[in-house]
């Protein structure tokens, strides 16, 4: 059985020096005293997770049904993202007299295959309607599609562009762990116009104390990504397939670049423009009275940084090879062909194909064991928020 994706960075409430304060008459939720709901791997988010059960609790209307929409970038993981934990947390401290039914829409791209989303029952399946059945489900999923943000998007309409009605979602989950391809996701994710994936997210939430649950790499964890994570592995396999195929230096120094990983925010910018956001957004009516036809109070409710451990499953097979396949075969392609025409690769019986160069790379990427004293040794820094929307 593959090890969890990660391993517990720091639970509860960061050290002082980490910890994001709230402004001055609008404090941030205190869990700190809080029985953990969520132990082991994904110890670590029990915080945000608190203060998402705390808005649940306080919202104005008892509820039968709670929507989760979780968008698991850059595809879903079921080992490496927290949406499973989090979910069961949710499913863990709702009712079963009357049951509060759990609906999960998993936002995922065109090109991710629906079977591979999880569909195991939750630990601690409420019972039937009218019986006390233990391995009645009380939570129920499905899928729906959603533009992937790393795309150019110009051609499509700006945001807010939700892919569930606006106001229906309770939960929103949002994670990220590795750098994105490039800039795109990243570029206008604080523009009211967008594209912008947490405009989008936060107009699906419900105005009674729907939560976003936002969590994204920090500058410093991506560098430590990309330093420790994947630089190891990925650097010896690319000189290895440069020398034995006569390919140019420029595609080790092209392929094992992720220039979105040096320009992605730390904790403390990320957090002034998610209060930003939130006030512009409190402001702006004209936006959000489109979809909600009132106006919308969104506050921050939690922020914390966390240093999580990624496992070579997750980070490996689940999201690097799934997220840079294009990028990948392009440029392999390309190489191939230049290599092609040159006489440094005749002494071969036949040259390897594109094809099966870059399966190969793809394969080394996601088995080939780290040197000695090479392992990672410390957890990607992730910042991780919680917005509430309020009435």
């Amino acid at each position: 059985m593959d090890s969890p994706a990660t391993e517990s960075g720091s639970a509860g409430h960061a050290d002082a020096g980490e910890q994001g304060m709230g402004d001055v008459g609008s404090p941030m939720q205190d869990v700190s005293g809080s029985t953990a709901v969520i132990t082991g791997a994904h110890s670590w988010v029990d915080g945000a997770v608190q203060t998402v059960l705390t808005n649940i609790r306080t919202s104005s209307t008892s509820k039968s049904l709670l929507k989760v929409l979780s968008h698991a970038l850059p595809s879903p993981s079921p080992t490496g993202h927290t949406f499973q934990g989090i979910i069961e947390a949710i499913h863990d401290s709702t009712p079963t007299s009357p049951t509060a039914w759990i609906n999960v829409f998993h936002a995922i791209p065109g090109r991710f295959n629906l079977e591979e989303l999880p569909t195991s029952p939750p630990s601690t399946p409420g019972p039937a309607v009218g019986g006390d059945d233990y391995f009645t489900q009380k939570i129920f999923g499905s899928a729906v599609p959603i533009t992937d943000y790393q795309q150019d998007l110009s051609p499509f309409p700006r945001s807010p562009r939700p892919v569930v009605p606006p106001s229906s979602i309770d939960v929103s989950i949002v994670e990220r762990y590795i750098p994105p391809s490039n800039s795109r996701e990243y570029n206008e994710m604080f523009a009211l116009n967008g594209p912008s994936i947490l405009i989008d997210r936060l107009v699906e939430l419900s105005p009674d104390n729907g939560s976003l649950v936002f969590i994204y790499p920090t500058k410093t964890g991506a560098e430590t990504f990309m330093n420790e994570y994947l630089s190891p592995i990925l650097d010896p396999v690319l000189r290895s397939m440069v020398v034995t195929n006569g390919f140019s230096s420029d595609l080790g120094l092209s392929l094992g670049a992720m220039p979105a990983a040096h320009s992605l925010l730390e904790h403390v910018e990320l957090e002034r423009r998610i209060r930003q956001l939130c006030a512009r957004l409190t402001q702006r009516s004209s936006t959000m009275q489109r979809f909600h036809g009132r106006r919308a109070r969104f506050e921050l409710a939690y922020s914390q940084t966390k240093a999580v451990h990624l496992t070579r499953q997750a980070w490996a097979k689940d999201w690097w090879t799934r997220q840079e396949k294009v990028h990948v075969t392009e440029l392999v392609t390309r190489a191939a062909q230049e290599a092609a025409t040159k006489s440094s690769n005749r002494h071969l019986d036949r040259p390897p194909t594109a094809t099966e160069l870059w399966q190969k790379l793809m394969r080394d990427v996601e088995t080939r064991p780290y040197d000695e004293g090479r392992e990672p040794k410390t957890g990607v820094e992730v910042a991780v928020f919680v917005v509430a929307r309020l009435e």
